[in-house]
């Protein structure tokens, strides 16, 4: 069964203090127990404070993460993008289909699981990723494609100020770090 709230004592490594907003923050109930198979909570920087310096490879402006065989965009979105289900232009979801970094055409949005197997819960400052492979990262919320569940009015960004997750109005504009 899927958790139905984050729990610190399974996102959040035991060195640092977890906030108020990751103890609190209700996850979405419609993810399938395969997706968050994929990223364990015992591997990457989820209670493990082993060197991450070989999970990440950049070739063209994509990074390859080798713990979750995702490519992700190295430069996220400049500006900020409505989210929108049928990618509408100058929504977050176009943004990513207009997409061809690497040479590639089939960026997406990622589902709110995959996002935040990016942040790192391990700095001591904002932005919580890797800067140095995710250079440019603005200290601020970043869409996923994952609906909330109690309406279709919000979908779950994630946080890069704090590394939380939370669900925000579709309306409202967001950062894009595209995967494919």
């Amino acid at each position: 069964m899927v958790p139905t709230t984050l729990a610190p004592t399974t996102l959040v490594p035991t060195t640092r203090a977890p906030t108020t907003a990751v103890q609190t923050t209700p996850i979405p109930t419609n993810f399938t127990p395969s997706e968050w198979a994929m990223w364990p909570a015992l591997t990457g920087v989820y209670n493990n404070t082993a060197s991450e310096s070989s999970r990440f490879s950049t070739v063209a402006g994509v990074v390859t993460d080798s713990y979750t065989g995702l490519r992700w965009q190295a430069a996220g979105s400049s500006q900020m993008y409505p989210w929108n289900a049928t990618a509408a232009p100058g929504s977050a979801q176009a943004y990513c289909a207009s997409q061809s970094t690497g040479d590639f055409n089939d960026w997406r949005l990622p589902t709110v699981v995959e996002l935040q197997t990016l942040v790192d819960y391990l700095v001591s400052s904002s932005p919580t990723i890797d800067v140095s492979v995710f250079p440019g990262t603005q200290v601020d919320y970043y869409w996923s494609s994952t609906v909330y569940p109690q309406g279709s009015g919000s979908a779950w960004p994630v946080n890069f100020e704090f590394g939380v997750v939370y669900y925000v109005d579709i309306g409202t504009a967001g950062y894009c770090r595209c995967v494919r």
